[in-house]
């Protein structure tokens, strides 16, 4: 059966949430690109944290953080920021190919981490984190906000209340015909390849979705365009389920006919969402031979914000010891899928998951 949607989905954002004993957060990378330093602040707050420090490589940047948050401790060397006792928690906001290193560093300094995803660019680098925080009794986990989007956490409201029946295909993925950009996101050195980045998004989807063992991934990559970047031009990861059900994942800068975000096909009906921005999408549902269908507007809903909701949960699991929505684990699932993919792309065949 699909997972249902967590109960600590469903916790509620409180603005002026007080702990006699407060959770003092830091971040690493406070770059000017998305402000995700920023946010990544001001969701926090948000759930009753608080900002205590903030690094990054750039001075402007550290200072730009101290007049966003007065009182802010600042540093250029996060190593140093690591031995600051005041610090209980470091989210970690670099470039994708120092995930791993830097995560390592923070848990073996006795600090709670959150990564950004993807978690980390291998297996193996995964596994030293998640031992490491086991060993130094700290929480470790990838944020992956978008578990708490309010169209994904829908879609399981409608798969557990059995509408469509059991899911057992889904098509899922991004594309466009376009350069795939001059960022270093766009350098699979440093971000890991075109699918790690809203790649590891849907793969993380696909995977709540369906929660079955992964037996082994098959992929298919191309560059034939864009020669300007290492980064692929197409990828696409089809994930075979132990009990039969599969995945197919694409994200493309040749896309020239683009298909719906998702298509989830059940025993019973099916999800489609066409228009990846809209966060609506259609329930088809066929019963004694008579199908019929609704929209699900997901604005209706009034969901949190997801990044809000994944500081509530994180703060609720570090305060109440309540059930933590994204652990090290989930995270590690998704690298395993995506360096299957990497193998099966070089291989031609299918790889299972380490």
């Amino acid at each position: 059966m699909a997972a249902e949607p967590p109960e600590s989905a469903n916790r509620l954002i409180r603005e002026d949430l007080v702990s006699s004993n407060p959770i003092h957060v830091a971040v690493i990378g406070y770059g000017g690109a998305f402000n995700m330093g920023l946010n990544h602040f001001n969701w926090m707050k948000k759930a009753g944290l608080v900002p205590t420090a903030a690094c990054d490589l750039d001075a402007d940047r550290v200072a730009q953080a101290a007049a966003d948050f007065p009182g802010l401790k600042t540093f250029t060397d996060y190593k140093e920021m690591l031995k600051d006792p005041d610090v209980d928690l470091v989210v970690n906001i670099l470039p994708h190919y120092l995930h791993g290193q830097v995560n390592l560093d923070i848990v073996s300094a006795g600090k709670h981490c959150v990564s950004e995803k993807p978690f980390t660019l291998s297996v193996a680098e995964a596994d030293a984190c998640i031992a490491a925080a086991e060993k130094h009794n700290v929480t470790l986990t990838v944020f992956h906000n978008r578990r708490f989007d309010g169209d994904h956490r829908a879609m399981m409201e409608v798969i557990a209340n059995g509408e469509i029946g059991e899911p057992f295909h889904i098509e899922a993925g991004l594309g466009g015909y376009h350069h795939p950009g001059h960022w270093w996101r766009s350098n699979k050195d440093v971000s890991g390849g075109a699918l790690w980045d809203w790649g590891v998004h849907f793969i993380d989807w696909v995977l709540d979705l369906i929660p079955d063992p992964v037996e082994n991934v098959t992929a298919f990559y191309h560059k034939r365009v864009w020669d300007d970047v290492s980064n692929e031009d197409q990828t696409q990861a089809i994930i075979r389920f132990s009990s039969g059900k599969y995945a197919d994942v694409r994200i493309s800068s040749l896309d020239a006919a683009p298909r719906a975000k998702f298509r989830i096909l059940g025993t019973k009906g099916a999800i489609v969402m066409e228009n990846p921005w809209s966060q609506a999408f259609t329930v088809r549902k066929v019963e004694n031979g008579v199908t019929w269908e609704r929209e699900f507007n997901v604005a209706d809903k009034h969901y949190p914000d997801s990044g809000e909701a994944f500081y509530a949960d994180l703060a609720a699991h570090l305060r109440d010891g309540a059930p933590l929505t994204v652990t090290a684990q989930d995270g590690r699932r998704n690298i395993a899928v995506l360096e299957a993919a990497e193998r099966s792309a070089v291989s031609h065949q299918a790889e299972p998951p380490a």
